[in-house]
């Protein structure tokens, strides 16, 4: 099976800038628009 795309994932983690940098660089995903939530992510 093929991955045309990803629209959404929610991963918890203390190592933000860490997980996001792992998303960006390893499976090449970029970063889409966030809500504007009470809390950081």
């Amino acid at each position: 099976m093929e991955v045309l795309r990803l629209d959404h994932a929610a991963i918890k983690t203390v190592r933000l800038e860490e997980t996001r940098r792992f998303f960006e660089e390893v499976l090449n995903l970029k970063v889409g628009p966030r809500p504007d939530f009470d809390f950081p992510g």
